[in-house]
């Protein structure tokens, strides 16, 4: 039902990594975990396939199949002794009419797709029994104008091309305006609908320009020199309002270290955390806020 992943989970001021193969580990208050007699989340990125089904993704179609995933959930628990599931929450599943992202301060009930929302909100009540905590890796692919990187992108491209995904919106030159409306409206309305907001672990600030559902690319690239610029744009323009929104933990994007052995890295050994380097710089350096988890993915 689910895949095992690999991960570090900075939580300022413990650090703890997983061992490579093995479930994501990282060390938590005790009233952040459903588990009662755990203070440490251990956990898989849950994504089940349901034998039968052609309903993909499963959360919009959670409450056919909810008696199966809450049994995989208890095995998760009584077979792995795990008690994080992580999934992704994402951007064009969110939204009730494909590719139309919200205007900035646009209501959650003009752009949204409600039921889809309420799903997660049980989904999380039904972790809560299961003594699961759950992260939630909000993947927005609205990082960088569309005019920046076109090239690469499988996601978020007008006129949907083949070979392309067609549910994804497409940046505008200020995408920042639209992300800051997406990410806190439904933080907000998905812990006020569950009935367990304490059981959600972090809310993530993720997503990727061209993949959507991938780690956000932060890194320094010489060939795009304006990701950087646009990157920062986003960050201090969205991470202000992603922090203060609802009540529950929240994380930076996925930070991803390049062990590439091509010779633009080997040239570069300076630039291989560059992502990290980056996003410290923007959040705690210059807006002073930094995160309660710095995910980290190998």
């Amino acid at each position: 039902m689910s895949r095992l992943f690999t991960m570090i989970i900075v939580s300022t001021p413990i650090i703890l990594a997983a061992t490579l193969g093995q479930s994501a580990v990282a060390q938590a208050p005790r009233e952040n975990v459903a588990g009662a007699d755990s203070a440490f989340l251990r956990g898989v990125y849950f994504n089940p396939l349901i034998e039968g089904s052609t309903n993909y993704p499963w959360l919009l179609s959670y409450p056919t199949y909810r008696r199966q995933i809450t049994a995989a959930l208890q095995d998760m628990v009584r077979e792995a002794n795990l008690n994080l599931a992580a999934i992704f929450l994402s951007m064009p599943n969110s939204l009730a009419t494909p590719k139309q992202a919200p205007a900035p301060g646009q209501p959650l009930a003009e752009w949204a797709n409600v039921t889809y929302l309420d799903n997660v909100a049980l989904f999380i009540d039904d972790c809560h029994a299961a003594c699961v905590s759950v992260a939630l890796d909000m993947a927005n692919n609205m990082w960088i104008p569309y005019s920046v990187d076109a090239g690469t992108r499988l996601v978020g491209v007008p006129d949907d091309p083949p070979g392309t995904d067609p549910w994804w919106p497409v940046a505008d030159d200020t995408p920042w305006d639209e992300s800051v409306t997406w990410y806190t409206e439904i933080i907000e309305y998905v812990e006020g609908k569950t009935n367990h907001p304490e059981s959600i672990a972090w809310w993530c600030m993720g997503g990727n320009h061209a993949l959507g559902g991938a780690e956000t690319a932060l890194w320094d690239n010489d060939g795009v020199p304006d990701m950087k610029v646009y990157n920062e744009l986003f960050v201090k323009n969205v991470w202000p309002a992603f922090k203060t929104a609802g009540t529950r933990p929240k994380a930076v994007p996925y930070l991803l270290p390049i062990f590439s052995s091509t010779s633009y890295w080997m040239d570069r050994e300076d630039a291989r955390l560059s992502a990290f380097t980056n996003l410290k710089e923007w959040i705690v350096d210059d807006l002073g806020l930094p995160p309660d988890y710095w995910p980290v993915t190998l």
